[in-house]
């Protein structure tokens, strides 16, 4: 929602406006959880597994490179493919 606010009203300076959503991402805090509640969390996941920081880092090097130079207003969902409800 910030995103889709902020972006018409800074487009024209050429500053793009992205957020990026993560999910359960495989930080020191998940780290220190038993391995079978991690495992619990990854089998939500369509993709089965939890984030790694780097597919965090990968999105973002996205969002600042020139391949995404025609994306404003969106926010990119890194989430493994698990829907909340």
């Amino acid at each position: 929602m910030l995103t889709r606010q902020a972006a018409p009203q800074v487009a024209p300076h050429h500053v793009r406006v992205n957020a990026i959503a993560p999910d359960a991402v495989l930080t020191d805090r998940l780290t220190q959880m038993p391995a079978h509640v991690r495992d619990g969390v990854a089998a939500q996941h369509p993709l089965g597994r939890l984030g790694d920081p780097a597919d965090i880092a990968a999105a973002a090097l996205f969002l600042l490179s020139d391949a995404s130079s025609w994306i404003t207003a969106i926010t990119l969902d890194a989430s493994g493919g698990h829907v909340s409800l």
